[in-house]
């Protein structure tokens, strides 16, 4: 049950239009919300007895609503979701899961090492073993969906700490096999599992049925 209020869908909606003024359908938001909720937490086949579900709908329903909008703004193809990853301390795994993934302001969040390589901004990767040691001995980590749509190949020497590169979405190491993604809206990701590494194959094939079957005919 989604309790938020947005506008009414009114069309015209291109790649220069500022995403604050790309209006949704409820209907569809709602719908989608809702399988995803579903798929993601459903276990007719007791398989996901073992894997922690950290889905909220209020997340799912602000990662639907910034998808229809980036949708809209960029085509489907560009919108389509990613599965990405993320290694934190297990300190932070509570307030994670209750707060969400934080864009670092130096204040109340801030970057485990540095102001960021790539950019100030939240960190994740599509290998599951990429950044292991920023988990500072934890065993699991955080899958999430993510929206990258237009990303920015970003380089230390001229993003280092910088903000999201003006007219796109998110960056990307150029370097590094590009395993470094990095994100400067939290509701882009959406936290779905907190897992160990033999559990990567499960939830992956959930996800991209997710994806292929909610967002791809969306």
């Amino acid at each position: 049950f989604f309790l938020l209020l947005f506008l009414p869908y009114m069309g015209g909606c291109t790649t220069n239009t500022p995403p604050e003024y790309c209006y949704i359908n409820i209907a569809t938001r709602d719908r989608i919300c809702t399988q995803t909720i579903e798929m993601i937490t459903n276990d007719d086949d007791g398989k996901q007895r073992d894997v922690k579900c950290v889905i909220n709908p209020q997340f799912v329903q602000n990662f639907v609503a910034c998808y229809l909008k980036m949708r809209q703004r960029r085509g489907s193809s560009v919108a389509k979701p990613k599965i990405l990853y993320h290694w934190t301390r297990q300190h932070l795994f509570e307030p994670i899961i209750n707060g969400g993934l934080k864009v670092p302001d130096g204040k109340t969040v801030a970057h485990t090492t540095d102001k960021g390589y790539y950019g100030r901004g939240i960190y994740m990767s599509p290998d599951p073993n990429y950044a292991h040691s920023y988990g500072g001995g934890a065993t699991v980590f955080f899958v999430t969906l993510a929206l990258p749509g237009l990303q920015h190949k970003a380089l230390k020497r001229n993003d280092f700490g910088k903000p999201l590169k003006k007219g796109y979405d998110s960056h990307i190491s150029q370097d590094r096999n590009q395993m470094e993604w990095v994100f400067f809206d939290n509701h882009q990701l959406l936290l779905c599992y907190q897992i160990s590494l033999d559990q990567v194959e499960y939830v992956t094939n959930v996800l991209n049925k997710v994806i292929d079957d909610v967002f791809t005919y969306s």
